[in-house]
């Protein structure tokens, strides 16, 4: 994995590590609820910035990339899959003190925040995935002379 994403990892291990430690302190829903949105809005635009950055990468170095743009896909997969574990880790950091009605609308509640969040990191991907896919187009033609 190219030491940018390595880095780029690093960072969002401390970002959800700080949210996580935002949201135990929480003693209600609404701030619980604030300090969990807050905390996966700042993962999943950490995410989306070390995406962006690896994708300009890429392509500038284009044809004399030092990794393939194969290898490329893999690790850009490799990071979103740990931005969704970290993900997971913030929700599972949340505590329900409710009544069992309650918890269940407050999971509802934090499970569409998860599925927007995951969404956002797809297309994010997709879009470093398109940028690997046109590296490696003209690393093709570049090799067949073209």
């Amino acid at each position: 994995m190219p030491s940018e994403l390595r880095d780029g990892i690093s960072e969002l291990r401390h970002v959800a590590e700080d949210g996580i430690a935002s949201v135990v302190e929480c003693e209600d829903w609404q701030t619980t609820h604030t300090r969990c949105c807050d905390a996966q809005a700042q993962l999943v635009t950490s995410t989306l910035r070390v995406l962006l950055q690896f994708g300009q990468n890429l392509l500038a170095a284009g044809a004399q990339a030092s990794h393939h743009p194969v290898s490329a896909a893999d690790s850009v997969k490799a990071c979103v899959d740990e931005a969704g574990a970290l993900l997971m880790d913030l929700y599972d950091a949340v505590e329900f003190c409710g009544t069992e009605e309650e918890n269940m609308r407050h999971g509802n509640v934090l499970l569409g925040d998860h599925s927007h969040a995951l969404t956002a990191l797809d297309e994010g991907a997709r879009c470093v995935y398109a940028v690997a896919d046109a590296v490696r187009q003209q690393i093709f033609a570049s090799s067949e002379g073209g």
